[in-house]
């Protein structure tokens, strides 16, 4: 399974859109993905609650229950977890920091060819060209 903590320690700068986004491309790609909100203001729960669809399955969660909850995600199925965390340098961050795979920190998400060349393949599935073109 692959896991990618979104971190950040200023708040509105994205963390959960960032998170709900990779998430969803996740699973538009055959992936089975879920998040884990690590965020009091559960606003990646809250969106899952919404949602009509159940991919990605959002997982409201605390720090002490982390390895617990990506082991549950492990023995559901998932192959694709997100931990989407609150603005803050505190031992969520740092649980999550240990528990990813690789982590997105600000704009080092745009560092990755990987991601971008993924990001590019799911636009095209979109019929999106002239977006990934750009990408």
């Amino acid at each position: 399974m692959k896991i990618v903590a979104i971190i950040s320690q200023k708040g509105g700068a994205g963390k959960t859109t960032l998170a709900v986004h990779l998430a969803t491309a996740a699973a538009s790609a055959g992936h089975t993905a879920a998040i884990i909100d690590l965020d009091p203001q559960a606003t990646a729960a809250s969106w899952g609650d919404r949602r009509a669809t159940g991919a990605p399955e959002v997982i409201s969660g605390q720090a002490a229950r982390l390895p617990a909850l990506v082991n549950a995600a492990r023995e559901n199925g998932a192959d694709f977890l997100v931990l989407d965390t609150a603005p803050n340098a505190d031992q969520v961050v740092s649980l999550a920091a240990r528990a990813a795979d690789g982590t997105s920190a600000g704009s080092d998400i745009h560092a990755s060819r990987e991601f971008r060349e993924h990001l590019a393949r799911v636009l095209v599935r979109r019929g999106l060209e002239e977006s990934a073109a750009r990408v």
